[in-house]
Parts: C-alpha cells; sequence; structure tokens
C-alpha cells in the first residue's frame, strides 16, 4: 500500500446501492472520516480496530476500501 491512506478494492457489483453492499459485506457500522486529502463517509464491520487497517464501504460509492485508520479522524455517525 506505499504509505497511501486508503486502497481501492475491486467492486462486488457496482450495480447495487451502497448501503446494501455495506450489509452484504457485513459492514454495519457507519462513521465519517477526514484527513488532509480525504472526507469519507464509511460503513466497516462491528469490532473493526479504526486505529489500525481496516476493510469498509464508501456509502456514496460502494467501493470496497482498505483504510489505514491511523491517518484520519472520525466522527461517529449518530
Amino acid at each position: 500500500m506505499n504509505g497511501a491512506a486508503l486502497e481501492t478494492l475491486p467492486a462486488v457489483n457496482p450495480a447495487r446501492s451502497p448501503e446494501k453492499l455495506a450489509a452484504e459485506r457485513g459492514h454495519g457500522e457507519r462513521a465519517s472520516f477526514s484527513s488532509a486529502e480525504h472526507d469519507l463517509d464509511l460503513a466497516y464491520a462491528p469490532g473493526a480496530d479504526l486505529d489500525d487497517r481496516f476493510d469498509a464501504t464508501c456509502l456514496v460509492t460502494g467501493d470496497r476500501l482498505r483504510v489505514n485508520g491511523w491517518l484520519f479522524t472520525r466522527e461517529e455517525a449518530a
């Protein structure tokens, strides 16, 4: 990954809604993540270590992402 804040993984089926894709991937928790380069609304697995590298689903595009959590600040969804 070479120090990048996130990595886009191959999409499963881009025709599905981001929320449905997140649910199919077991990404039931949601939060907003910000860095100097990115502002993201993400879903991720319950119990994911958000201060380490974790897989997530972008709630705008449905893209699968691998996020380096230590590079982001986050605001939990209400």
